[in-house]
Formats: structure tokens, C-alpha cells, sequence
């Protein structure tokens, strides 16, 4: 028996191009209830040759207070 992907995963974006800025993004959270794992992608184009760019995957039970997830930033 076959399986497609969207039968077991979920797709669900927390930051888009469009709010990438100079400063800090934000993405918002993604509720992953019912799942055991999760895959993270991460696209990036950085502006300049010198420009830097830092990712921090994070969770919260509460979706108020985050804490990073052990190597995975």
C-alpha cells in the first residue's frame, strides 16, 4: 500500500519571506499535538556576502514561554 506524506504530516508555517527584516523575526507557534516528531525547515537567502543569519527552534507547553531545544539551535 502506498502513502502520501499529508497523510501523516502536517504543514504549518511559522515565519514567511515577507516578514523577514534587518532585526529579529518571530515566527509563530506551531501546535504539534498528535504528533511524535517534527521536521523543521529552513530557507534563507541572506542579503550580503558578511550577513549572518542564527536559527533557535524552541517549545512551550503554553505557547507563552519558549526554552531551546537541545541541539537544535
Amino acid at each position: 500500500m502506498k502513502y502520501s506524506a499529508d497523510e501523516f504530516c502536517k504543514y504549518a508555517p511559522s515565519i514567511l519571506a515577507a516578514a523577514v527584516t534587518d532585526a529579529s523575526t518571530d515566527g509563530t507557534g506551531v501546535d504539534c499535538k498528535g504528533y511524535d516528531e517534527c521536521l523543521v525547515t529552513f530557507d534563507a537567502i541572506l542579503a550580503a556576502a558578511s550577513a549572518e543569519g542564527d536559527v533557535h527552534i524552541e517549545e512551550s507547553a503554553d505557547n507563552s514561554t519558549y526554552a531551546d531545544i537541545t541541539g537544535a539551535v
